[in-house]
């Protein structure tokens, strides 16, 4: 009830957009977009984009890689994945989160 404007249409705003979600899924993939547009479609070097939609936990990516490992045979790898310390500043991540499986046995 306090959106001032659709949740789910982008919304332009003094200094962006708004819109449910804008800095998370949406934004990953649109950083990527964003790159091949910038070379009008015909960046100077190769590139692979691969877009996974699982967000949080789970996704055929836990095990599919190792098992054709050429198809993501790279240089290099972006995962966009995070947010900019503040809004027009570069920001580099040399670390992600991971998952850990625990089981853990209690005995009183």
């Amino acid at each position: 009830a306090l959106w001032l404007s659709p949740p789910f249409e982008p919304t332009p705003v003094e200094g962006g957009l708004r819109a449910r979600g804008i800095a998370d899924d949406k934004a990953n993939i649109i950083v990527h977009l964003g790159v091949l547009r910038a070379f009008t479609g015909r960046p100077p070097v190769g590139l692979k984009i691969v877009l996974e939609g699982q967000e949080e936990y789970g996704s055929a990516f836990d095990d599919y890689p190792p098992t054709d490992p050429d198809r993501f045979a790279c240089d290099a790898m972006v995962i966009a994945d995070m947010g900019n310390l503040r809004p027009g500043s570069p920001t580099l991540t040399t670390g992600l989160r991971g998952a850990a499986e625990v089981f853990v046995e209690v005995r009183t």
